[in-house]
Order: structure tokens, then C-alpha cells, then sequence
């Protein structure tokens, strides 16, 4: 597993429905909504590679967001499930 801190810097005007979209997935959990343009939230996935199609196709790809970026990731080494996961933590 694959738990990941995005900072989401989106157009002011499309925050709240940018937070809406974000909040309907169960992979996502919101822990802050700062007075700026900026969504933080918190993004599981079950490897690296689900977590960067997820930040690209899901997040990065909303009307409105300017970046979406990972400010963090953490791994849970024993249940790795992929070769390609492997050759990334090792």
C-alpha cells in the first residue's frame, strides 16, 4: 500500500467544486482546505504506478487544477504485490 500527501493547486473559482470531485472517491481523503488555492489531501493506492495514473488521470485532469503533486509517499514494504514495485524500493 501506498499512501501519499498531494497538494493540489487549483483556479480559486473552481475550489469548491474541485473539492466535491475529490471528496466522491474513496482512495481520497481531504485533511485540509487552506484560504488559498491550494486542496491538500491524502491519496492511497495499491503501488506507485496506480498512484501516479491516479494523480494523472483523476486529479491532474480536472477543469480548474493547475498541479497536483505528491508533497510525500509512504510504503508498506511487506505487502509488496508487483516486480515493478520491487524494483522501485530496492
Amino acid at each position: 500500500m501506498i499512501i501519499a500527501g498531494i497538494l493540489v493547486t487549483v483556479k480559486e473559482e473552481k475550489k469548491a467544486e474541485i473539492k466535491d470531485v475529490l471528496s466522491s472517491f474513496a482512495e481520497v481523503t481531504i485533511y485540509e482546505v487552506e484560504e488559498t488555492d491550494r486542496i491538500v489531501l491524502v491519496l492511497e493506492a495499491k503501488s506507485r504506478k496506480e498512484l501516479k495514473n491516479f494523480v494523472e488521470r483523476e486529479i491532474a485532469s480536472l477543469a480548474g487544477v493547475i498541479n497536483a503533486a505528491p508533497a510525500y509517499t509512504n510504503s508498506e514494504l511487506d505487502i509488496l504485490n508487483s516486480k515493478e514495485d520491487e524494483l522501485i524500493l530496492n
